[in-house]
């Protein structure tokens, strides 16, 4: 703590464990962290446990907007369950290569 971080990423693992080192980072620091993980298909982007919705193309594909709301909602209360407050997702990936390995993923 003593460089004065002001923001950390995390993988998923063990949510109790996460939530700790979250609780620990915010307490010590001198300025609010933030606190990021990649919650794009739900909340296993940071919780082992988390669930996992289905990936964003997935979700476009069944062409109703309320799916979407859906993946948002859990992404936002499981990773908030575990101290994030800053999430790379949603993402707009214009699939402008569809061979490409990178946004057809998952």
């Amino acid at each position: 703590m003593s460089r004065h971080v002001g923001g950390m990423m995390y993988r998923r693992g063990d949510p109790a464990q996460t939530q700790k080192v979250f609780r620990y980072l915010q307490e010590h620091s001198r300025v609010p962290m933030l606190l990021a993980a990649n919650l794009e298909s739900g909340g296993d982007g940071i919780a082992e446990n988390g669930t996992c919705f289905g990936k964003q193309m997935q979700v476009a594909a069944t062409d109703d907007p309320e799916q979407a709301y859906r993946l948002g909602k859990v992404a936002c209360r499981e990773g908030k369950a575990v101290g994030c407050n800053w999430t790379f997702a949603p993402v707009v990936d214009i699939d402008y290569n569809y061979h490409s390995p990178i946004t057809n993923s998952g």
